[in-house]
This record gives structure tokens, C-alpha cells and sequence, in this order.
């Protein structure tokens, strides 16, 4: 199975920004969620053996509204950002990571 390696960047200009790397060619699917906000829509990348990529997800204005209500009722938002990674014979491999967005 791939090893796949994902790193949550933050959000700025109102896209999620997750940095990747796979040890083989691979497809990857990105899914994303701000916990107690909104699930986002999910990415599918090919990622070629050992190079990084950064995916972007797109918020949407309401989404980004939400986001920013909830930042000023708690002053962070949890996000949890799941890499589903498969390789040309089929083997897959799931890597989660978690992060938090905070009010600047």
C-alpha cells in the first residue's frame, strides 16, 4: 500500500490547504471537514512517486460565513482532513490529520 503523508496548512483567501506526498504514483482523495461547520467537498489528485502537492479546497461564501461565526463564538474551529491514497495494483491507505483554525 502507498505511504501517503499529509500535512493541514491552514486556510487563507478562503481555501483549506493540505500539503501531500506518496511514496509511489498514486491517486489520492481528499476529504475535509470543519467539525461543527460544514463537511467540504472532496478533491481527487494523482500524485506522482515522492513529490509533494498542495490541494486545495475551495469554501464556499456561506461556509466561510459559518466559519467565521464560529471563530468569533469559540475562537477555533477543528479540522479533520482524511487522504485516501491508491496505488496502481489497488492497495489503499488512509491517513488522517487534525489541525485547528484560530481567530487571528
Amino acid at each position: 500500500a502507498p505511504n501517503v503523508r499529509a500535512r493541514f496548512l491552514g486556510i487563507r483567501n478562503r481555501r483549506l490547504r493540505v500539503s501531500l506526498r506518496c511514496d509511489e504514483a498514486c491517486r489520492v482523495t481528499v476529504n475535509s471537514r470543519l467539525r461543527r461547520v460544514r463537511r467540504l467537498k472532496a478533491r481527487h489528485r494523482s500524485l506522482a512517486a515522492n513529490r509533494r502537492a498542495i490541494v486545495r479546497v475551495k469554501l464556499s461564501r456561506k461556509v466561510n460565513r459559518r466559519m467565521r461565526r464560529a471563530l468569533r463564538r469559540r475562537g477555533f474551529v477543528r479540522v479533520v482532513v482524511r487522504v485516501r491514497a491508491v496505488d496502481a495494483a489497488g492497495n489503499a491507505r488512509v491517513a488522517t490529520k487534525r489541525g485547528r483554525i484560530t481567530r487571528r
